[in-house]
């Protein structure tokens, strides 16, 4: 059995690449295609939020989504697919630490070019935020993808 696990981008903000941002509307459209194709062609499909970012403001964790992870939990529940809800998951984590903390996860691939609302995983970041896709994915609250992940 087939299973697609989806998660959109939502590091080009508007403000920084309006030649890449998409809107919520747009954002949320794509989805409902994506879900459509995926039943269309009987593949499993399960939705992941995006991760949170390392953008901090006088020392807090800020939330630069602006409503697209929202938007992928509530696509998530009104479809009735699985939801791997990784910026719970990576807000919470980076709400623990500092910007400093932080900062040895994430490398950018060139200073001169990223904007500070581009952020990339390092390999430590990365084996991090594997491990809870692993653990969501244990915990996922679907019974038909859980007996497919256990073939």
């Amino acid at each position: 059995r087939t299973i697609l696990f989806v998660q959109f981008g939502t590091n080009a903000l508007r403000e920084y690449s309006p030649e890449q941002h998409s809107s919520l509307d747009a954002f949320v459209h794509r989805m409902d295609e994506l879900i459509t194709l995926a039943r269309r062609n009987k593949v499993n499909i399960v939705l992941c939020t995006p991760l949170a970012q390392p953008y901090y403001k006088d020392g807090e964790l800020v939330d630069r989504l602006g409503g697209y992870a929202e938007a992928v939990r509530r696509m998530a529940a009104y479809n009735h697919v699985a939801l791997l809800d990784l910026e719970q998951a990576t807000r919470t984590w980076l709400a623990s630490m500092s910007e400093e903390e932080a900062a040895q996860y994430y490398v950018s691939i060139d200073k001169e070019q990223v904007k500070e609302s581009e952020y990339l995983l390092n390999a430590e970041g990365a084996k991090v935020v594997a491990q809870m896709a692993k653990e969501a994915i244990k915990n996922v609250n679907s019974k038909k993808l859980k007996h497919i992940l256990k073939k």
